[in-house]
């Protein structure tokens, strides 16, 4: 497990109308990262893998945060975080630092610089509550492409000959700028609840729907993942894990 040393220093505040305000900034200091380089040993015919323990890294940043806890009509949450995080892995054993990310300062996969959240619960009467729930979020680190290059590969046939076909590949390198399309998640929910009559049993049913927006956003943002074709050298679009599906959901429960 790495190791941290963590300062936060905050303040939070009574607002009107039933809402508290508060803001946190916090830093991170982490070291004792574990990480593994695979160096290409042509004599073993594989890799050699050689082991540290001396990565670290900065972590940074600041949360807002208003929310409503309890009301009768709504309640809810809004809240804003900046996020910085930079690694460094200082041992290369010769390997590419702008593929392998040894060497240098980079952004880890998941970073994303600025996230927003929106938690409403309307409730018209005691037993039905609307909740509505909306993120968005910057994208994480995307890689750079290099230009597609051809080369002679030999395919095996059924028959036991062998074929030379032109294949093309390309190299990837991080890059400091280049991120993902932003994520913008919209949920809602409908929610009924109550009590059985003369008891202390509550039962609750729900009908709720995630990434409404989803299909929108893949319509109106440029495709995010673009990748070459390996026998053509064509550029075709390739999946991304950005945007999903609306995703439908029921359920019941009971409480005591």
């Amino acid at each position: 497990m790495p190791k941290t040393f963590m300062s936060v220093i905050g303040w939070e505040t009574q607002v009107p109308a039933g809402f508290r305000f508060k803001i946190e900034g916090y830093y991170k200091y982490i070291y004792d990262l574990f990480y593994v380089n695979s160096v290409p040993d042509p004599g073993a015919g594989g890799y050699t893998y050689l082991i540290h323990t001396n990565g670290f890294g900065h972590a940074g940043g600041f949360d807002l945060l208003l929310n409503r806890k309890i009301s009768r009509f709504f309640d809810g949450m809004f809240s804003y975080t900046f996020v910085y995080v930079r690694y460094k892995y200082p041992e290369t054993d010769g390997l590419n630092p702008d593929y392998s990310l040894r060497g240098i300062w980079y952004y880890p996969y998941y970073h994303r610089f600025h996230s927003l959240n929106l938690l409403i619960n309307l409730k018209p009467v005691d037993s039905v509550t609307i909740t509505t729930k909306m993120s968005f979020a910057t994208g994480t680190p995307k890689w750079e492409y290099a230009d597609k290059q051809m080369f002679p590969a030999s395919i095996d046939n059924e028959d036991g000959t062998t074929t030379v076909a032109e294949m093309y590949s390309r190299d990837r390198y991080y890059s400091d700028t280049l991120r993902h399309n932003f994520s913008f998640p919209l949920n809602i929910k409908l929610s009924l609840h109550n009590y059985f009559k003369n008891s202390k049993v509550r039962w609750d049913f729900y009908i709720a729907v995630e990434n409404i927006l989803s299909p929108l956003l893949e319509k109106i943002l440029p495709s995010d993942n673009v990748d070459h074709s390996r026998w053509s050298g064509e550029e075709q679009e390739a999946p991304s894990p950005i945007f999903n599906i609306p995703i439908p959901s029921i359920g019941f429960a009971l409480s005591y």
